[in-house]
């Protein structure tokens, strides 16, 4: 347990990952119906072979940061942002670590305060700006039930759920 979060790590050849868990045909139809969908330049759609983008690398490392809820909104929302902080610091220093390896957000790219994607422009910071696994068309839900076994719980009007969860990962040539 770090904090008011606990780290949890599998790593797994992209073979199997892809077998299992790539889907991009199904989850495109999620990302459809998010408001970033074809407004961001790390979300959907691209303009590349998302299945040969997975076939690049070799091995996945699957890191998720659990982070957990005493009903308070506000602590756990500083609990979540101090949790993105350190995946994302850890996911980025890994990645400078390692020659060819790629890291995979937690979630939407937050660089810049206004993508330039529905303007027309290209990218900003192409070299900073990462995907997540969701909007590559993996199953995140049953990978990391099924490689951490993580179970995740969601939100409701009315409840906060016991724990939260960001998970990003490290691709490797």
């Amino acid at each position: 347990m770090i904090g008011d979060f606990e780290r949890l790590a599998a790593e797994t050849d992209m073979e199997s990952f892809i077998s299992k868990y790539v889907r991009p045909e199904e989850f495109i139809l999620q990302c459809k119906a998010c408001p970033n969908y074809g407004k961001l330049w790390s979300c959907p759609p691209y303009d590349f072979d998302v299945m040969g983008f997975w076939k690049r690398y070799k091995k996945l490392k699957l890191v998720a940061y659990k982070i957990i809820s005493d009903d308070n909104g506000e602590k756990m929302r500083l609990s979540m942002e101090a949790a993105r902080k350190r995946l994302d610091g850890e996911l980025e220093r890994e990645e400078t670590q390692l020659p060819g390896g790629l890291r995979l957000a937690a979630g939407c790219c937050g660089l810049c305060p206004s993508c330039s994607r529905p303007e027309g422009k290209p990218c900003r910071h192409p070299d900073m700006m990462r995907y997540s696994m969701e909007s590559l068309g993996a199953d995140v839900v049953n990978s990391l039930k099924e490689l951490l076994g993580l179970e995740l719980q969601w939100m409701s009007k009315d409840r906060i759920p016991e724990y939260m969860v960001l998970a990003g990962g490290m691709l490797t040539p």
